[in-house]
């Protein structure tokens, strides 16, 4: 009997498969399956970890998104992760695939806009990777902090809990996906103020609502 594609059960059901294949360290309060990790450091704070890629083809199109914009994006949604949890981005190290063919100006922007949203939002860029491919792909991986006990998970929502967001909705036509505003410090507001959940709706409301509700009651 042939295996299943991964088509088969999505990406939400292929990372709950891949949950069971990866045990939890004894250091690890929160693994696979929230917004960011949340790892014990020491007694007073903990740190939380949070990766994404964005890939040309399918979550951009370099007919449409220049590379500042590119930049900006691929810290972005990093910085959106660890604002959902409540916490302080820090530091992030950042993985490029590029073809050998892109020019020097294209990444000299790329890092410019990148640059310029970690310097807004405090953060360290210390490091990464470089390769060569035949499209372009970013992974960043941001690092950031929260006090011990302070964490919002999306798994304590409750029923009957009112449900917000910040900001405005929908505009990904226009490309508002490509130069939005991470909600740090509007996460750490909520998080300070006992909200019972957060989650980041990079995704879209209605499918990042579902992991709010799911098995709730």
């Amino acid at each position: 009997m042939p295996e299943k594609a991964i088509e088969t059960i999505g990406e939400f059901g292929l990372i709950s498969e891949i949950r069971k294949w990866f045990p939890k360290g004894p250091d690890v309060l929160l693994g696979i399956g929230d917004d960011a990790a949340l790892l014990r450091t020491n007694k007073t704070c903990h740190q939380l970890v949070t990766v994404d890629t964005i890939v040309e083809g399918v979550d951009f199109d370099l007919k449409k998104a220049t590379a500042a914009r590119l930049g900006h994006k691929a810290l972005a949604i990093n910085l959106s992760d660890i604002a959902a949890m409540g916490g302080i981005p820090k530091f992030a190290v950042v993985s490029l695939v590029l073809p050998t063919k892109t020019s020097i100006r294209f990444v000299r922007d790329f890092c410019r806009a990148m640059s310029k949203l970690a310097r807004r939002f405090g953060v360290s860029v210390v490091g990464g990777d470089l390769s060569r491919g035949p499209k372009i792909i970013c992974s960043v991986t941001a690092l950031g902090e929260i006090k011990s006990g302070h964490a919002v998970l999306r798994n304590n929502a409750r029923a009957n809990d009112l449900i917000g967001v910040t900001g405005t909705l929908g505009g990904s036509i226009f490309s508002k996906h490509l130069n939005f505003t991470p909600r740090v410090r509007e996460g750490e507001l909520l998080a300070s103020a006992g909200v019972s959940a957060m989650i980041d709706i990079s995704d879209g409301l209605i499918q990042d609502l579902y992991h709010l509700v799911e098995g709730k009651k």
